[in-house]
């Protein structure tokens, strides 16, 4: 016998007993007393794994069914479930990488992302290049080409989405992201300011210089830009290369409007970060609010904090897009 814990996209977190034998397996799903659906597919539609790989160095072009290519990448869509009898209409798409960047989206189910959906904005998550399960070559191959690699990737896994679902449009376009995600969405917001017109962004890394001496991670510095040992101060050089691949460098394109979501004891990427990518945005006129979360640290973890943080981010992109 083996106790699972099984979910999905539609499906919340339930437990089930496997009983194997030499030639089956049986389930046996334990009864729950929890007042939460036990299924949203009614609402949510999720699509198959996407395999692609970049035709261009923009991300403005991909190519799909690339399950064997070593330069693949993965997407999947998540999108809203419209009544048979309504008119299909412009819904809006939030592009969602992860952080770490060395981590990757699961298919577990995630009460704020579904919710999120079921407010009506289709969302797509990318597991770019450098997320683990693809390989060590292509966890490898992000090393030295954050800020380049991985932002074409979710500019080209934006740019599926769009062709895979005829309902979503062009025009209503935001990025959401924490962490390294975070990093992504100020980067794509700066990259590609005429696509992307509303940004929700956890505790950021936006300047990777500035960010190395106050982390307690100054190696994940280091390591990302492919700089080598740890130094106790910068170089001139390094100083130049780390920024190079920030999204600060990309700051004064930025038309979207962004939420920061700031965890007052943060370590990780403290949240001077996301203030001085507020400071940066305010000289610009952009419409940029910032939300301060006095007990919360890098992952906003705390019941309360996260709460808001995903019912405020829902509310940020139903105003914006």
């Amino acid at each position: 016998f083996v106790l699972l814990a099984h979910s999905s996209p539609t499906k919340p977190h339930y437990l089930e007993v496997v009983q194997f034998s030499n030639t089956d397996r049986t389930y046996y799903p334990l009864k729950t007393w929890s007042s939460t659906p036990s299924s949203f597919e009614a609402d949510i539609r999720v699509s198959e794994v996407a395999s692609l790989v970049l035709k261009n160095e923009a991300g403005t072009e991909v190519a799909k069914d690339a399950f064997l290519d070593p330069n693949r990448f993965e997407a999947v869509l998540l999108s809203p479930v419209q009544d048979s009898d309504e008119q299909p209409k412009g819904i809006p798409l939030v592009c969602f990488p992860h952080g770490g960047p060395h981590s990757a989206h699961s298919l577990a189910f995630n009460p704020g992302l579904a919710a999120l959906v079921m407010s009506g904005i289709a969302v797509v998550l990318v597991n770019f290049r450098g997320s683990i399960g693809l390989g060590e070559a292509s966890l490898q191959s992000l090393l030295g080409n954050v800020g380049f690699q991985d932002v074409a990737e979710c500019l080209g896994a934006t740019e599926w989405a769009l062709s895979e679902d005829d309902r979503l449009d062009r025009s209503r376009v935001g990025v959401f992201g924490g962490s390294h995600g975070g990093f992504l969405g100020a980067h794509l917001s700066g990259q590609r300011a005429g696509l992307f017109r509303a940004a929700v962004l956890r505790n950021p890394v936006v300047n990777i210089a500035t960010m190395s001496g106050v982390t307690d991670i100054p190696d994940w510095c280091y390591a990302e830009c492919k700089l080598g040992e740890t130094r106790a101060a910068l170089s001139s050089d390094v100083m130049m290369r780390m920024m190079m691949r920030s999204p600060i460098v990309h700051y004064q394109n930025v038309t979207a409007a962004t939420l920061l979501q700031l965890g007052a004891n943060d370590l990780r990427v403290p949240p001077e970060q996301g203030l001085e990518w507020k400071r940066a945005l305010e000289s610009l006129g952009v419409p940029v609010s910032v939300s301060w979360y006095p007990n919360s640290g890098h992952a906003l973890a705390e019941a309360a904090a996260n709460d808001h943080s995903w019912l405020q981010s829902i509310s940020w992109f139903l105003t914006y897009l």
